[in-house]
């Protein structure tokens, strides 16, 4: 019990040791998350150079803790569940406002990270695009993507994340793509292959192979993707033609945003 307590404090500084036991790294997790929550809630937030409670240092502890132990906890929860406690400050229990400022703190904290250790700073964006609520899972699509800038696919991945997003972010419907609507052979194509190919590019998600995804991603949607924006015109007169369209290019899209990174955000595509 005593070697908790000692833990908790751990770690005190940017390279010093983390927790070992068990009970000790919940402790600091729970006592660092706390403090970050209350100090936000009473108005005590890091501005400049001035951080008088070290709240830069713990969430880097956090950040440490969590991708060395590879522990798989939602940031959100947690900082839902410290602001919850505090009951006399939110006696009606929103703390929306002060829990949209705590990630977007932490947010800051996770770029400048692993800005420091040298990931591209248009990558970390675009892989933060697709979510870093879980930090481990951040961690592992980061490595994924930087891998994967490295290799020959990469400009092509790129160019269909890319085109596919620009466009479909117009789409202001929902729902499922109706095929009466569609009337040019490459739409009709494109259609077919994310029917076909949807739940096998999905099976890769939970088990986080994140490469094989990618490579199965661009392998299929790469040519489909480029004939259909060579042949078909989207923004056409007909608005339902129109909005299924972009619902089409939205979903092929989607099916890697939402489960990787947003590569319409990357900068140096040649690199």
């Amino acid at each position: 019990m005593a070697r908790a307590i000692a833990e908790h404090y751990l770690p005190r500084y940017a390279d010093d040791m983390l927790p070992e036991t068990e009970i000790g790294t919940v402790l600091s997790l729970a006592d660092k998350f706390d403090l970050i929550a209350g100090c936000f809630a009473a108005g005590l937030i890091p501005t400049g150079s001035q951080d008088p409670y070290g709240l830069r240092r713990q969430s880097q502890g956090i950040i440490r803790i969590l991708e060395t132990k590879d522990l798989r906890l939602s940031l959100k929860k947690l900082f839902e569940k410290s602001l919850s406690n505090l009951t006399s400050i939110y006696p009606d229990g929103d703390s929306s406002k002060v829990y949209g400022q705590i990630m977007d703190f932490f947010k800051d904290r996770i770029n400048n990270a692993y800005l420091e250790r040298g990931y591209r700073y248009d990558i970390i964006e675009s892989v933060m695009k697709s979510g870093f609520d879980n930090l481990s899972d951040f961690l592992c699509r980061l490595e994924v993507i930087t891998r994967i800038s490295k290799t020959p696919i990469w400009q092509n991945l790129v160019a269909v994340v890319e085109r596919t997003f620009n466009i479909g972010k117009n789409c202001t419907i929902h729902g499922e793509v109706n095929e009466e609507l569609l009337e040019e052979e490459e739409e009709c194509k494109l259609w077919a292959v994310y029917e076909k190919e949807k739940d096998n590019l999905l099976k890769y998600v939970k088990p986080r192979k994140y490469e094989e995804l990618s490579l199965a991603y661009n392998e299929v949607f790469a040519k489909p993707v480029h004939d259909f924006f060579e042949k078909v015109f989207v923004n056409v007169e007909d608005e339902q033609i129109k909005n299924n369209r972009l619902l089409l290019v939205k979903k092929v899209n989607e099916l890697y945003v939402e489960n990787i990174a947003n590569l319409a955000f990357i900068v140096e595509h040649d690199r």
